[in-house]
């Protein structure tokens, strides 16, 4: 009697959360699998502009000469960015502005194109989406408290539902049905075993998905991250934030036109930093002496999402902070990893598409789900009309 009122605790309270969270698990897990191959479909649509010819015997131009050249006629907005890749046939990616991206011939400083601009707006879109429903900056703040929190549910439906799929008499007969989707008869007896097959297969997946989410969203989840790593949770703001500008001088515009030619200098030094590289980014300033932020990954390491940060005076090019991934605090290595887990693109091409079916299957359980709730309750209101009438 015990291990029964035990299970219906467990149903109830994952049958309430699946209700309570659906709609915002089911527009996640949607847009995740939309977004889960967005790295490789770029690359594929913008190939022509990502790769060019190698003329012999040519060298690459200085960073300086490729940002004049990508900026000609355009301006730098906030969150503006170099790429470079280390491969000789990969095109410098500047970031213009909020989606806006343009492709420099590093030979030539000749502009490629400015990528598929529909198809990124629509990533950026879906991104919004999964983050917070799209909604305007106003209401921003409530729509990731309610997808965070949702997040956090689907942890709990995760668990909960792990527990449910164990059958109560535990043959080995039960323990494959319970494995293996089929195609029975009637729609409620389609959808429970698509609910429970659907589940436990995707359910290792889908917490890693869902945990590393709640890291992404909460604060409070990135400190319990830090406190599992050992590593003290950090005070300040997060190392990939540019350093705060000097007291008198306002945030927003460039003061003075940035001068590109001291970067040229800046990046010599960063790319001595990490012999290694496989690639650099570099934030740009809109002021003219800002900081000069880069952040560094490293060909040779097996994560390749391992990110050294560099910081440099724009005044001088002194080294005002430099962070190798390898001396990064555990906590702030583990945190990397939830963002990239979240993706699938710790795990490359497989980890994504591994991902993407995940948020498939996540969809269906939502469908299912709530599809047996609805069932169930027509039947509770069923027979307390049938109660009533022979009452």
């Amino acid at each position: 009697m015990w291990s029964l009122r035990v299970r219906n605790w467990f149903f109830w309270s994952h049958l309430v959360l699946g209700v309570i969270a659906g709609v915002a698990i089911f527009t996640m897990s949607v847009t995740g699998a939309l977004l889960a191959l967005q790295p490789q479909v770029l690359e594929w649509v913008e190939a022509d502009q990502r790769r060019v010819a190698v003329p012999p015997g040519a060298t690459r131009l200085e960073p300086g000469a490729l940002l004049a050249a990508a900026t000609r006629g355009r301006t730098l907005q906030d969150g503006a960015s170099l790429l470079r890749l280390r491969a000789p046939d990969s095109a410098a990616v500047i970031t213009i502005g909020r989606g806006q991206v343009v492709f420099v011939d590093p030979y030539s400083g000749a502009v490629l194109g400015e990528g598929a601009r529909g198809l990124r707006r629509t990533f950026q879109w879906l991104t919004e989406f999964h983050r917070w429903f799209a909604v305007p900056t106003e209401h921003r703040a409530t729509a990731r408290s309610v997808t965070g929190w949702s997040t956090v549910g689907f942890v709990g439906l995760a668990l909960t539902g792990a527990i449910l799929w164990i059958p109560r008499k535990r043959t080995w007969a039960l323990v494959v049905r319970g494995l293996t989707p089929a195609w029975p008869s009637t729609a409620a007896a389609r959808h429970f075993n698509w609910h429970t097959v659907a589940g436990i297969w995707s359910v290792p997946v889908l917490l890693v998905l869902a945990l590393s989410g709640v890291v992404i969203a909460f604060p409070w989840a990135t400190t319990m991250l830090y406190a599992l790593a050992g590593t003290p949770a950090p005070v300040a703001a997060r190392a990939e934030q540019p350093l705060a500008q000097p007291r008198g001088r306002a945030a927003a515009g460039p003061s003075t036109p940035p001068d590109f030619r001291r970067l040229d200098a800046a990046w010599n030094q960063a790319e001595r930093q990490v012999p290694t590289w496989g690639s650099i980014t570099l934030r740009i300033q809109g002021r003219t002496n800002g900081p000069l932020s880069f952040t560094i990954t490293d060909a040779t390491h097996w994560n390749p999402f391992a990110r050294s940060q560099l910081v440099m005076s724009g005044a001088d090019g002194s080294v005002v902070r430099w962070e190798p991934y390898a001396g990064l605090p555990r906590g702030q290595r583990w945190r990397g990893w939830a963002r990239f887990a979240h993706t699938g693109e710790l795990g490359g091409l497989t980890g994504q598409l591994v991902a993407g079916i995940a948020c498939v299957s996540a969809a269906l359980l939502v469908y299912t789900g709530l599809s047996l709730a609805l069932r169930r309750l027509a039947r509770a209101r069923r027979s307390s009309r049938d109660d009533a009438r022979a009452a």
